[in-house]
Order: C-alpha cells, then structure tokens, then sequence
C-alpha cells in the first residue's frame, strides 16, 4: 500500500499461529454477527507473485473489511509461508469493533483444506489488521497445485464475527452498596461478630462468620455447610491456604460488597476463585489490571492463566506484548519459564510473532 494513499496505513498486531478452541473468553456470550466470504485469488500459480494482495473488501452494515494476503510471507522469518490477514478498513459508528474471525483454504473440491482461527476475540481499530503469519506453507501449497491451486486460482474462504455489545473491558470497580440501614446491620453483624455460629481458624488467629451469610454469598459455603462434610457437624473450620488478613478482607467482601483495597487485589483473587465469588472476582481482575507493571506482569499472566480469568490475561499478554523488550528481563519472565513453560510459550509466541510494516 502506497504511504500517500488516502487509505489508512495499517498496523499489525500480536498474531496466534496454531488454533486453539481452549480459554474462550465471556466475550463469546455476547450478541454476534456472522459475515461469510469467498475470495478466489486469480493467477497466484504464476511464477510472478505479487508481494501483497490486498484488493477484497467486505462490507457489513457501517463497517467495512480487508483481506490482506502476502504470498511470500510478511518478512524474512515467514518468507517460505503465505501470510494472511483481516483489516478494519472503516467503520463509520464506534471507534472500535470487537470481532472474531476464521480462514479456511478451499481445495478443487470446494473442500476445507485448513481451518485458522484465533483463540478469543480481538479489538480492532480503523486502520488495523490481525492474522496469521505462517497461514500455509507454500511449497506445499504448489507441490499439491491441482487439488489447492486450480486454474492457477488460490480460494480462501471464511467468516468474520462481529461482536454487537459495546467492546467488553475489564469491569470497572463496582460502587458499594448504597449507605442504608440494611447496609449498617451486616456491617456491624461481620465488625462485633455477634450471633455467629462458625468459626474460621488461620494460623493462631479466629474470626467469626454466619453460616446463612456465607450460604447466601456463595455455592461453595453452601455446599460446604449442607452436605455431608466436615464443616456441616462441626462449628470450626480450619483455613490453611489463604492469610489471615486476606481471608478477612474476604469476609467482609462477602457482608458489606464493599470493594477491597487495591493492593489485596492480587492476594484476593485466589480466595475469590476458590470460593466462587465471581463479582470480588471481576474486582480483583480490574484492579490488576489497571496497576500492571512490567515487572509484575509475568506474574499477572499466571494468576489470570491459573485461575480462568480469561480477559485479564488477554490484558496481561497484551501489556507483555506492547513492553517485550523490558518484561523479558525481569525475574518473573524467567520464572515464568520455569514454572508454567506452556504458558510461558503461549506468551513468547505471541511476542515473536509481533510485526510492524
């Protein structure tokens, strides 16, 4: 594309090369959109190939689309693959458009060949493409010309998902319970700890809870103190795996949904999980990810990884991503490795395949 074109420049981001149905996202319960397309390259047998394709264009309601193909790859790395990738060429309502997408590679036959596409949702701006740099190999794809290239004509088929909610974030922090008398009685029931019929021991240290309380908050209590375990037929339960002040912090949460303070937020998202409280949960997800570090990413990524918080670790990999350069230096990059090497691939192929043209 000619850098005085009108059209706007694009910007590629971190792509994902080996699809994955795993870690799908609460973004996929969102209203969608399906847009299928076919597009027939013509003449791509020939011995002269063009650097870049980039010539489709797929329109749907305010929103307008680009296919870009690049037959000898997008740089040196993938110059023995063909690259390919979708745009957001315009879209005339929201400055950002949540969408999904899968490519297909269509044999003779108007069979699927190969399937790609990403393991959640993206965000794509005016101007900005995403994709896979090695879409297929090229000797592969001429060494079998008759069943992938007939007539000298490359198919590519496929869909875009265009996700209709406002692009989902991280949740902002959500506001207390409004100051009113019912908001008062539980505060002082979980501060003086009167009436209480459980209690919790951490260490040498006790703190006092309602069963009915806990049951109404959470499933795990619940089940806890009415099925046929331990906790049912005993007034104490004994905490071995969360610290004192974090699980009180916890307990409070659960009487008052008053946010906890910022820096818990880490510590509370492994007792938010286990016990299933989803709205400290997204609390804890926000606030880690508005205080991310580059030193503390890596860190970050495991959590979120470790117990299912999908958007925060696309945040987490996202930020790994856009500061590669001083994350990979820090100690937790290097434990990461050594800890989670899945994960820590995940996150290394994601930086590796970050191009800029």
């Amino acid at each position: 594309m000619d850098d005085n074109s009108d059209e706007p420049q694009f910007l590629l981001n971190p792509v994902e090369r080996v699809p994955d149905n795993s870690g799908q996202s609460q973004l996929l319960l969102n209203p969608v959109e399906r847009v299928p397309f076919t597009w027939t390259v013509p003449d791509f047998a020939r011995p002269r190939l063009l650097q870049v394709w980039e010539n489709f264009v797929v329109k749907h309601g305010c929103t307008k689309w680009l296919l870009v193909l690049y037959p000898k790859g997008v740089d040196e790395t993938s110059e023995d693959y063909v690259s390919l990738y979708l745009g957001l060429l315009n879209n005339s309502k929201k400055t950002k458009v949540t969408a999904d997408f899968e490519f297909r590679l269509m044999n003779v036959d108007n069979k699927t060949e190969r399937t790609m596409k990403f393991r959640r949702p993206k965000t794509f701006v005016k101007g900005q493409k995403r994709g896979f740099v090695r879409f297929f190999r090229r000797f592969d794809l001429f060494n079998r010309s008759q069943e992938l290239l007939p007539n000298g004509e490359l198919t590519i088929a496929g869909q875009i998902i265009i996700y209709l909610d406002p692009e989902p974030n991280i949740p902002d922090q959500a506001e207390p319970l409004l100051e009113s008398e019912m908001a008062k009685y539980y505060t002082n029931l979980f501060e003086n700890q009167k009436l209480t019929d459980t209690t919790f021991l951490i260490g040498d240290r006790a703190v006092k809870a309602h069963k009915a309380i806990l049951a109404l908050r959470s499933e795990v209590f619940r089940a806890m103190f009415e099925c046929d375990m331990l906790e049912k037929f005993t007034s104490t339960v004994l905490i071995v795996d969360i610290e004192y002040d974090v699980f009180k912090a916890m307990l409070r949460f659960i009487y008052t949904d008053e946010p906890p303070k910022s820096d818990m937020a880490k510590e509370l998202l492994m007792p938010a999980d286990k016990y299933d409280l989803m709205h400290l949960k997204s609390i804890c997800e926000a606030e880690m990810s508005r205080n991310m570090t580059i030193e503390h990413s890596a860190e970050v990524l495991y959590l979120a990884d470790l117990h299912r918080c999908d958007i925060l670790k696309h945040h987490a990999i996202d930020f790994i991503v856009t500061f590669a350069q001083d994350v990979t230096n820090t100690e937790g990059w290097r434990a990461l490795e050594r800890i989670q090497p899945r994960l820590f691939a995940e996150a290394n192929e994601e930086i590796r395949t970050r191009i800029i043209v």
